[in-house]
């Protein structure tokens, strides 16, 4: 079982009830074009990820290990993807590996 839990422009957190993980929004001052949608591709992209291949096949160097910390930093790239981009566009994914360098992940 996995929880995500959306905290807004503080960031994400995600459990599976023995290990639990903070992302911080990795660049507050960035402009945001529009919030609609965010913790929907956050869903998503966690939903859809935690249940097929290994992440890294899918998203190279910045995501080591199908580990609940790495769906945590897809998750919140996508997240932060869809919040720099016009109503209604959803991220793709060169839009989403561009933020997963930049997202950081620490147990809590």
């Amino acid at each position: 079982d996995l929880i995500l839990c959306s905290l807004g422009n503080r960031g994400a957190v995600i459990t599976d009830g023995e290990r639990t993980y903070f992302s911080p929004v990795p660049d507050p001052d960035a402009t945001i074009v529009n919030l609609t949608g965010a913790g929907d591709s956050m869903t998503a992209v966690l939903a859809a990820f935690a249940s097929t291949t290994p992440l890294n096949q899918r998203f190279g160097e910045y995501v080591e290990e199908c580990e609940i910390s790495q769906l945590l930093r897809v998750a919140m790239g996508s997240a932060q993807a869809t919040v720099r981009l016009p109503s209604n566009e959803v991220p793709g994914k060169d839009q989403v590996q561009e933020w997963l360098s930049q997202v950081e992940v620490r147990p809590i």
